[in-house]
């Protein structure tokens, strides 16, 4: 016995609960509950109309919506960790390169002339709608996992293929009337993304049959089981992606790096006596903050080395200006490998070198500061970060709000931890022709949006490593805002 599975109507009905989540993550703007409700409550309608047995639709609604929210975390932490896509960039170039418009891929990013005008285009996975392509892709896996389906892997490679291709043509269409269209209005409009993904559900063609039992309790047994291992496979998917053991309390041992370079020190004190700039930026009220609750020392002169770091549980590096050497990469990593722990403080862009210099001492742990800057995409100022309601890092467990200052952005490897992620967010590489680097904190072609790392950890043999990708926050001045501005 067979019923029928309406593709078409299927895809429009995962389109529409992928919008759902936008607006829920709020990925591109603070999305209203009434959107949230209207496009997830349709979303659900059309997948129960698009099967014909009234017994699989029932369990196939619930089986996605409980797959859905389970992976939307994992979803948000794959795309925060691989904005960029492998080789997209160069075959959207050679795709406009033989339709008439001479192009060029470089790093990642698309040069292109149009009537004239030069345009340079960064096809990342937020502009070429990750979130929607993945939730449908996901959504369409969940259902072939609950539901018997014949020449399932045919239909699934049919269905992935047309989806697929269809966002490299939506993508190659967004850049090759770029100058004719409303700057980013399709690719941060969750209504415009809506639209440009319709098209889609008329190319997947014609309905697909779905295998029912004859016998009513074994198909009833089936579903169940069948949505039983939906919710255990997403779930576990999840928990493999955020879930980290807090280990074992230490005695807190701190070590700060004054060493390399003048930037943010923990020895100028933060009186009533000065007011300079250089009282502001430092930290040694952090130092003093740190001091009541545990051992802390600092480093005045270099080198690190393993007998510098012999005694400590936690070396904090900061916004170096100089260099680091080859000897001292090696003894932090080796101090970390044997159980020691690295907080990493970077900053914004490049400015004084800080970037390429920290780098050099995370990037054995496979973790990088993006050259870059951030900004809210609607205000376009200061990012704001608000604690989702699954927060199973301990970092972040007692923090509900955090004021970035300017933060940069964290390339993280697959296995690490993202304690706070960004999102509603714009990042712009360093502009070295702007004081401090700054870019013009506006999304243009150029920009990446979306979710970004701000906050990453990880293990390293019997050690950890941390990353905060903003310096100024821990600064003097950002300690003593107000209490609702910042975390502490």
């Amino acid at each position: 016995m067979t019923s029928i599975l309406h593709v078409n109507r299927f895809f429009t009905g995962l389109l529409l609960l992928a919008i759902s989540g936008m607006f829920l993550t709020q990925m591109f703007s603070q999305g209203s509950l009434l959107a949230v409700v209207l496009t997830g409550v349709l979303g659900l309608a059309l997948i129960f109309f698009s099967m014909t047995n009234y017994r699989q639709r029932l369990w196939v609604c619930l089986g996605i919506t409980g797959f859905l929210v389970l992976l939307y975390p994992g979803t948000i932490a794959i795309m925060a960790r691989y904005p960029e896509l492998p080789g997209l960039a160069e075959l959207l170039a050679f795709a406009l390169d033989f339709l008439g418009m001479p192009s060029v891929s470089q790093n990642g990013h698309i040069f292109s002339q149009s009537a004239d005008i030069p345009l340079e285009y960064f096809p990342s996975m937020s502009r070429v709608g990750a979130f929607p392509i993945l939730t449908i892709l996901l959504g369409f896996g969940a259902l072939f996992i609950l539901v018997p389906i014949e020449r399932a892997w045919y239909h699934l490679g049919r269905i992935f293929g047309i989806i697929l291709a269809y966002a490299v043509l939506r993508i190659l269409v967004l850049v090759a009337f770029r100058q004719e269209l409303p700057a980013n209005g399709l690719e941060t409009s969750e209504w415009m993304t809506l639209l440009s993904f319709l098209p889609a559900a008329w190319l997947l063609g014609s309905p697909v049959a779905l295998v029912e039992p004859e016998d009513d309790t074994p198909a009833t047994r089936s579903l169940v089981g069948r949505t039983l291992l939906a919710a255990i496979l997403a779930f576990s998917f999840t928990l493999a992606m955020g879930w980290v053991d807090p280990g074992v309390t230490k005695q807190g041992r701190i070590l700060f790096d004054d060493s390399h370079g003048p930037w943010e020190p923990t020895d100028i004190p933060f009186d009533e006596n000065q007011f300079t700039q250089q009282v502001s930026y430092t930290y040694s009220s952090l130092y003093k903050m740190l001091s009541w609750y545990y051992p802390v020392d600092r480093i005045k002169t270099g080198p690190i080395s393993p007998e510098r770091l012999a005694d400590v549980d936690v070396l904090i590096v900061k916004t170096p200006t100089t260099a680091f050497t080859d000897a001292e990469v090696a003894a932090i990593e080796n101090f970390v490998a044997h159980g020691g722990g690295l907080f990493a403080i970077g900053d914004h862009t490049n400015l004084f070198g800080m970037t390429t210099y920290i780098n050099k001492v995370v990037r054995p742990f496979g973790f990088s500061f993006r050259k870059d800057d951030t900004f809210n995409l609607i205000a376009e100022a200061q990012t704001i970060w608000e604690a989702p309601w699954l927060r199973p890092h301990p970092i972040a467990r007692l923090t509900d709000r955090f004021e970035f200052e300017t933060s940069a952005t964290i390339t993280a490897p697959l296995i690490s931890r993202a304690p706070i992620i960004g999102y509603s967010m714009g990042s712009e590489l360093a502009d070295y022709t702007r004081p401090g680097f700054f870019g013009e904190l506006h999304l243009d072609e150029r920009d990446d949006f979306g979710f970004f790392i701000q906050h990453g950890v990880s293990y390293y043999g019997e050690g950890r490593v941390a990353l905060f990708s903003d310096s100024t926050p821990f600064s003097n001045f950002s300690i003593f805002f107000p209490v609702e501005r910042n975390c502490f």
